[in-house]
């Protein structure tokens, strides 16, 4: 292969991903739409949070059985 058309295959791909990339990034931040831009902290495109009841974990030493009349 020639040396010109080494140079032309590899400029015109750095060109191809650069291409890309800009586009990428022109779509993330114009339009929300494409890319990183479309997701947040809770989940893709605002999804409402699961309604699952809250757990919450106790210590081993809360479970013990006290008796009304007695405080330590």
């Amino acid at each position: 292969m020639p040396l010109w058309m080494q140079h032309l295959l590899a400029v015109s791909i750095a060109v191809a991903c650069g291409a890309l990339v800009a586009w990428r990034l022109w779509r993330t931040l114009r339009t929300g739409q494409g890319g990183a831009g479309n997701c947040c902290a809770r989940g893709c495109a605002g999804a409402e949070p699961s309604k699952t009841p809250r757990i919450v974990f106790f210590p081993a030493e809360m479970l013990t059985r006290r008796s009304a009349g007695r405080r330590t």
